[in-house]
């Protein structure tokens, strides 16, 4: 009995032995994190770096949100596709936490990637409106020089311009931040007929500024357009009879010293 006893315990040693070691695997499968969740927090990691190198820098360039914003929704997805690998295999493998992280962080990280990226993209339309409009200064100038110091007449200024500066070009006189329209700019009326030496103060009076779309367009405040936003609102480029431009909402065109009046 005895020796029967030790041979029946002898055969089923290898089942138990072999019962440990499917745990065991197993144990190591439970252990196993999921890759796609590492990759969803190392993008997130990456995107937070051009985060940090968009605000540190302060640049002009959309290069570095736009990248940004890539890895944002790389981590996103990866995130989201580590929770259904982890949701099927429950059992084997791990990592929700950083499946999640890498889903919230890449969303918050997107949004604030594409508020950097409008953010840019209207500050680039007013630098470019504002050159427009130092453009237009230019023609503006030389036309005064050639006819003995009289401004172009406001019902036809663009076409003067045009004849009397052949490197002018049309786009000069449409904003980037118009989608039509052949202009977008329009010309003080008050000042049709005047020279620009018997202008008073003309750091204050108003020579151009952003309107409606037509060509040849004349006007004064209430045609004014407030084409462009920011944080403070929403604000319009003018130019000067000195040359100069400013930027201003509706608020500060009628606290300001701006004047339409010669």
């Amino acid at each position: 009995m005895n020796v029967e006893s030790k041979s029946s315990a002898g055969a089923d040693e290898p089942e138990n032995g072999s019962d440990r070691s499917e745990s065991e695997r197993g144990d190591r499968a439970v252990k196993k994190v999921s890759a796609l969740a590492v990759a969803s927090v190392v993008f997130v990691l990456v995107a937070f770096f051009f985060i940090a190198l968009t605000c540190g820098f302060g640049s002009h360039n959309v290069i570095m949100p736009s990248v940004g914003l890539l890895f944002s929704i790389a981590a996103l997805v990866l995130g989201v596709s580590a929770l259904i690998v982890i949701w099927v295999n429950r059992r084997r493998v791990r990592g929700i936490g950083y499946a999640v992280a890498g889903i919230i962080f890449g969303a918050l990280f997107a949004l604030v990637m594409l508020t950097a990226i409008d953010r840019l993209v209207q500050c680039r339309r007013v630098a470019l409106c504002m050159n427009n409009l130092h453009q237009l200064a230019v023609a503006i100038d030389q036309y005064a020089k050639v006819h003995e110091g009289y401004l172009p007449g406001a019902d036809k200024w663009c076409d003067l311009l045009m004849e009397s500066d052949a490197n002018l070009s049309g786009n000069v006189f449409k904003c980037p931040g118009a989608k039509e329209g052949p202009s977008t700019y329009a010309f003080n009326e008050a000042l049709d007929g005047w020279r620009l030496s018997d202008v008073n103060e003309p750091e204050h009076v108003v020579l151009v500024f952003e309107a409606g779309q037509g060509w040849n367009l004349s006007g004064q405040k209430e045609s004014i357009k407030m084409r462009h936003q920011s944080t403070k609102g929403r604000f319009s480029n003018v130019l000067f009879c000195d040359f100069h431009t400013g930027m201003y909402g509706e608020e500060e065109l009628a606290k300001s010293l701006v004047r339409w009046k010669p």
